[in-house]
C-alpha cells in the first residue's frame, strides 16, 4: 500500500513538474509575443505613414495635373476667341474714337 501511494505522489508529482513546466514556457513566451506584437505595431504605423504620405503626394500631383490642365483650357480658349479678332481693325478702331470723340 505504501509502495502504491508512492507511485502516486510520484506521478502527481511528475504531473505537476508537466503543468509547471506548461506555465513556465507560457510565462516565458508572453514577453516575446507581447514585443513582437509591439514591433510589428510599430512597423504597421510607420507603413501607414509612408502610405498616407504616399496618397497625399499622389492627391498634391493629380491636383497639380488638373490645375495646369485648367491653365491649358483657358489659354486653348483665349487663343481660339482671339484669333477670330481683326486686330488691325480694332486698333484702327481705337484710334478713330480717340480722334473723334
Amino acid at each position: 500500500k505504501d509502495a502504491d501511494i508512492a507511485e502516486t505522489k510520484g506521478r502527481h508529482a511528475a504531473e505537476q513538474a508537466e503543468k509547471q513546466a506548461e506555465i513556465y514556457h507560457l510565462d516565458l513566451d508572453h514577453p516575446s509575443k507581447v514585443l513582437s506584437l509591439q514591433e510589428d505595431d510599430s512597423e504597421v504605423q510607420e507603413v501607414v505613414k509612408v502610405v498616407t504620405a504616399a496618397s497625399q503626394v499622389k492627391y498634391a500631383r493629380k491636383l497639380h495635373e488638373e490645375i495646369n490642365k485648367d491653365h491649358e483650357e483657358i489659354n486653348k480658349d483665349h487663343e481660339e476667341i482671339n484669333k477670330d479678332i481683326g486686330w488691325d481693325a480694332a486698333i484702327d478702331h481705337v484710334k478713330q474714337k480717340s480722334k473723334n470723340p
